[in-house]
C-alpha cells in the first residue's frame, strides 16, 4: 500500500474513530470534550524528529482494524498532567512522573476497550498492544527507529473546559488482514500482536454475528473478603491446636478489603443477614490506586 493510499484510507475512516472517542472521553471525565483533526499528511520522519525540539510525552500503540497498523501519539505534558488531575479527581500536578504516565495508559486502554466494543457490533474486529508511555525532553530518532522514511502525520487539536492543546499522531499501515494471513502462512512475521481483551475474539464465536459485552454479562467472578493477615514461622504453626487464638495485623473496628478476582476494589463492613455474614461496601476504591496497582 502506497503512502497515498494510506492517507485516503485513514482519512476516510478518520471522523468515525474520532466522534467514537471524543463519545469515551466525555463519558470517562463527565466533560464536554471536542476532538477536531486539523490535517492530515505524509510527512518525513527523519525531517519531523529534527523539528520537535520541545518536552513531549510519547506513546505507541499497534491496532488492527481491517489494517494493521503503528502509531506514535505525541502529547503536551501539560495535557497529560491535566488528564491525570481528572482521572484521580486531584490537584494538577508541576511535573511528568510513572505515575502520570501509568494513568495515561490506563485512560487509553479504556477508551481503546470501549472502541473494540462499539466497533464489535458493525463485525469490525479491533484488537491492540500498548506500550508504555515515555516522557521526553526532546524527540530522538530511535523514537522511530521501526518506522519507514515516510509515514502519515496526523494533528488534532483536544478541546476540554474551554482549553485546547495538540496531540500528534504518526502512523503506518503495515498490510489488511488478508495479505497478513497470506505472510502468516508463509511463515513470515509483521509487527503484529494479540487482542489484550481475548474474550471478544474467542474462536467458538461466529465471525459472522455481532459480537459485545453482553456475552461477558454470565462470567462468574470469585469474590472474598480478607478479615485480616498475620506471618508466622513454621515452628509457630505447628504449635497450634484447637483452641489457639492467632492475632491478626488489623486492628478491631478497622475496615474489611473486598477482592475480586485477587485484586482489591472496595472497603466495607461485616453484617448478618438471615444469619449469614455479608459486607456493606462503605469505600470504593478510587482511580489513583488501581493506578498504583499497575505499576
Amino acid at each position: 500500500m502506497t503512502i497515498e493510499e494510506m492517507k485516503n484510507r485513514f482519512s476516510s475512516e478518520n471522523e468515525k474513530y474520532l466522534a467514537h472517542i471524543t463519545d469515551a472521553l466525555s463519558s470517562q471525565f463527565g466533560k464536554e470534550f471536542k476532538l477536531s483533526a486539523n490535517s492530515i499528511e505524509p510527512a518525513e520522519t527523519l525531517r519531523e524528529v529534527k523539528a520537535l525540539t520541545e518536552p513531549t510525552v510519547a506513546l505507541k500503540v499497534i491496532t488492527k482494524a481491517g489494517l494493521y497498523c503503528r502509531h506514535i501519539f505525541l502529547l503536551e505534558p501539560k495535557f497529560v498532567l491535566q488528564i491525570f488531575a481528572w482521572l484521580v479527581e486531584a490537584d494538577l500536578d508541576k511535573s511528568i512522573t510513572d505515575e502520570h504516565l501509568d494513568g495515561l495508559k490506563e485512560l487509553v486502554n479504556q477508551i481503546l476497550g470501549q472502541l473494540q466494543t462499539t466497533l464489535s457490533a458493525d463485525s469490525v474486529a479491533l484488537s491492540f498492544e500498548i506500550e508504555n508511555p515515555v516522557h521526553l525532553e526532546k524527540v530522538k530518532e530511535d523514537l522511530f527507529a521501526d518506522f519507514p522514511d515516510q509515514v502519515i502525520k496526523a494533528a488534532y487539536t483536544v478541546t476540554a473546559e474551554k482549553t485546547e492543546y495538540t496531540v500528534f499522531q504518526y502512523i503506518i499501515g503495515e498490510s489488511d488482514q488478508q495479505s497478513g494471513s497470506e505472510n502468516e502462512s508463509d511463515g513470515q512475521t509483521d509487527d503484529i500482536f494479540a487482542a489484550d481483551f481475548q474474550d471478544f475474539n474467542t474462536p467458538s464465536i461466529n465471525a459472522d454475528e455481532p459480537r459485545n459485552i453482553n456475552m461477558l454479562m454470565d462470567v462468574q467472578m470469585e469474590i472474598y473478603v480478607e478479615l485480616g493477615r498475620k506471618s508466622m514461622f513454621i515452628k509457630d504453626i505447628l504449635k497450634l491446636s484447637k483452641g489457639s487464638i492467632v492475632e491478626l495485623e488489623k486492628a478491631a473496628g478497622e475496615p474489611l478489603g473486598v477482592f475480586v478476582n485477587g485484586r482489591k476494589f472496595a472497603e466495607g463492613e461485616v453484617v448478618v443477614v438471615d444469619d449469614q455474614f455479608g459486607i456493606r461496601i462503605t469505600q470504593l476504591i478510587g482511580p489513583r490506586e488501581r493506578i498504583q496497582s499497575l505499576a
